[in-house]
């Protein structure tokens, strides 16, 4: 019978294949086990700073019995923390496996030292064809097709882990099937990125969708609320929202080029390429969004919006999340109010006064 080593350092950003890994450890833990599920404990950094993971760790009891330790955000661990913790393993327990999970690629040295080579492992971000594959994966295997505009769609929405997803898959399957389930013939169904448009206003959560859909109005206020919503819930992340706000001024520039150059609107909301790649606005309510938009944006100012959502996400990968709340309000302020033309000194003043 194979024992689970003493300690596993998984490491890197890919938290679904890390997460994986995690329950087929706990699953090697159980049989050495004899079937019983090992004794979990987690940790974070913060609640261990007095040594508590070294009692769960040793507590050798007769009313116990496998221990699995985890201890997840270990890049945020202490000198002092790191180092009894590379103590511990010069000789661990032998009843208790510590896994030590981050999402960096790299911890304290001291650590990483401790750790065997074999019992390391780096989950990297998946390349976009993989994770092209992964979604397109993921729904066939439950008789279902997704187009590569849906999955292009999804993957500038959603956090590029398959954990995330995941999640997203799983629910858009259940909206799906709630859709099609009085289908006479139901068949494989196809997912379109109209689906997923459907699927997020039918949620009635607040997304990158319904932002849009305020500044198509030019509603700053509205616009505000909603990104506020976005930022308590954590559910988005602001690279998420930059990408799905400049596909969005993608599609509405494509739409009015073909406007401008005469043809009708019906040729306009089928004829939409966003990056050579066709990306047609079907539904009523999704057509009146982009008419609404047209009303308030020219082809010049979204020209400059792409351009300033383009500068602005590059200053909020580089200054990180001190600065992000700001300079999202500020990035709504320029679009609504501005056009994405860039702020005036003597327009500051008004501009801190809005926000």
């Amino acid at each position: 019978m194979n024992k689970p080593a003493p300690v596993y350092l998984l490491l890197g950003p890919e938290s679904g294949n890390k997460s994986k890994k995690v329950r087929e450890i706990r699953n090697l833990c159980k049989t050495f086990n004899k079937g019983k599920d090992a004794e979990l404990h987690r940790f974070y950094p913060f609640e261990t700073e007095q040594g508590e993971i070294l009692v769960a760790l040793q507590n050798i009891s007769l009313f116990t019995g496998y221990r699995l330790v985890l201890l997840a955000e270990a890049e945020n661990l202490k000198v002092p923390q790191a180092k009894t913790i590379a103590k511990y393993l010069k000789h661990p327990s032998d009843s208790a496996t510590l896994i030590i999970i981050s999402a960096h690629n790299k911890i304290h040295p001291s650590i990483q030292n401790a750790v065997p080579q074999k019992q390391r492992q780096i989950f990297w971000e998946l390349f976009e064809n993989q994770k092209k594959d992964w979604l397109i994966d993921y729904f066939s295997t439950r008789n279902l097709e997704i187009s590569l505009e849906a999955v292009e769609l999804m993957l500038s929405l959603v956090e590029n882990n398959t954990q995330e997803l995941r999640v997203a898959s799983q629910q858009l399957i259940l909206y799906i099937s709630d859709v099609h389930k009085d289908d006479p013939e139901p068949g494989q169904i196809e997912i379109t990125e109209d689906d997923i448009e459907a699927f997020i206003f039918h949620s009635r959560q607040e997304s990158v969708f319904t932002l849009f859909d305020q500044i198509a109005n030019g509603n700053l206020e509205e616009s505000l609320d909603i990104l506020k919503t976005l930022q308590l819930s954590r559910d988005t992340d602001p690279i998420q929202l930059f990408g799905g706000l400049l596909w969005q001024f993608r599609r509405l520039y494509s739409y009015l080029c073909i406007i401008e150059d005469g043809d009708s609107e019906i040729d306009a909301f089928t004829g939409i390429t966003i990056l050579g790649k066709p990306s047609a606005i079907r539904g009523k309510h999704n057509q009146q969004i982009y008419r609404n938009a047209a009303n308030h944006y020219g082809l010049k100012d979204i020209e400059q919006i792409i351009s300033y959502l383009c500068k602005t996400d590059g200053i909020v990968r580089e200054l990180g999340k001190p600065v992000q709340s700001l300079l999202l309000e500020r990035l709504l302020y320029v679009i609504i109010r501005h056009k994405g033309r860039p702020i005036r000194q003597k327009d500051v003043g008004l501009a801190i006064t809005c926000l």
